[in-house]
């Protein structure tokens, strides 16, 4: 058994808590095809937008908006004659800042994942505002990747100033058509921390439930169901401590909150576009307080998870920065009047049991 098909196998376990009966499920996957050989459905097509959204002009013919969630966007190009007319299944947008070096190796295993994919998807790549030579550099990575794989990587959007993690993320599920929706929504890091078979993988699972009990999947770096995870000791704590720090503030009981890998029913998304507000790291926590409060229902699901060399997170600096983040949308967006604890099933010693346990041990490597 090769290490894709061991990954994919032994992935972390799906899991469903309902009155304290507790069902565990592993994942199987059959390759469709040989290793190195196309699906025949290889060169379907998906919309791919031609944007580059500009923010901060002066000149008010190229001036849109400095809103990343309006709607109006600067084109360089639009034709679109590569609609389909129909809806494609999950939208991924890949922030990036400056990740010319990291985002070749994950890009590319990401679109191998979903070139065997059952479902139809299309990945944007979002460059931050990281500026000359780094902006050509990225724009290479992605025409060498969109000739590779034509239907699945569409055209990047390049932002003319940083706006934050946040800021590209929307900016990228905002490059769909009306008649292209997709059905979900899916952010990834670029830095391949999340192994592009759990991208897969969340995406699957809730494509899945047709009857929606579930309207986001956070993906949750927690040593358990079978994940490995491999990060210093002290982002570990930091993130502790943060969690904690959500908690008391907003009343989200939360594991992790700012794992990333999130994937959310476009329906939830839109209900509350015009209320999101922060475009930097704790966007994921006024986008999980805003879809609790609204009554959409999120799952943490265990992943696999490695840190890789070359963040550019400092974590005194852009520490400090989260935690007068989360009082921002504390005052802005209120807290929960009833606790919501995501959090709960994940400590739950109920997962562990039986062959279950033995089956899906988890591993954890701490590095100092």
């Amino acid at each position: 058994m090769n290490e894709r098909d061991r990954n994919r196998r032994f992935s972390p376990a799906v899991y469903q808590a309902s009155r304290g009966a507790v069902e565990i499920k592993n994942r199987t996957t059959t390759e469709k095809a040989k290793a190195g050989s196309k699906p025949a459905d290889f060169h379907r097509e998906v919309y791919e937008p031609t944007l580059r959204i500009t923010y901060g002009l002066s000149d008010a013919s190229e001036l849109h908006t400095l809103d990343p969630f309006a709607a109006s966007s600067s084109c360089e190009n639009q034709d679109r004659s590569n609609a389909t007319g129909s809806a494609m299944d999950c939208l991924i947008s890949i922030p990036c800042f400056r990740e010319s070096k990291r985002l070749p190796l994950f890009l590319d295993a990401l679109c191998k994942e979903l070139a065997y994919a059952p479902f139809r998807a299309s990945v944007v790549i979002v460059d931050d505002g990281s500026g000359s030579p780094e902006e050509s550099f990225t724009r290479s990575i992605v025409n060498e990747f969109r000739s590779k794989y034509p239907g699945i990587v569409a055209e990047p959007v390049f932002l003319t100033r940083n706006l934050g993690k946040g800021g590209a993320v929307y900016a990228g599920w905002k490059t769909f058509s009306s008649d292209s929706a997709p059905k979900l929504l899916c952010f990834v890091d670029a830095d391949g921390a999340v192994p592009a078979a759990e991208v897969i993988r969340l995406i699957e699972e809730l494509l899945a439930d047709r009857r929606n009990r579930w309207d986001a999947l956070f993906g949750s770096r927690v040593k358990m169901l079978g994940a490995t995870l491999d990060r210093r000791i002290t982002r570990h704590y930091i993130g502790r401590v943060f969690a904690t720090f959500v908690a008391v503030l907003t009343g989200i009981g939360i594991y992790d909150s700012q794992c990333g890998l999130k994937v959310i029913r476009r329906s939830a998304y839109a209900a509350i576009e015009s209320r999101l507000k922060e475009t930097r790291f704790v966007f994921d926590v006024e986008l999980t307080l805003l879809l609790l409060h609204g009554g959409f229902r999120i799952r943490e699901v265990p992943v696999n998870w490695k840190e890789v060399p070359g963040s550019k997170v400092s974590l005194l600096k852009d520490t400090i920065r989260m935690f007068l983040g989360i009082l921002r949308i504390r005052q802005r967006c209120g807290t929960l009047t009833k606790r919501h604890d995501l959090a709960d099933d994940l400590k739950s010693e109920e997962h562990w049991h039986g062959a279950g346990r033995r089956e899906l041990r988890s591993t954890v490597t701490l590095n100092d």
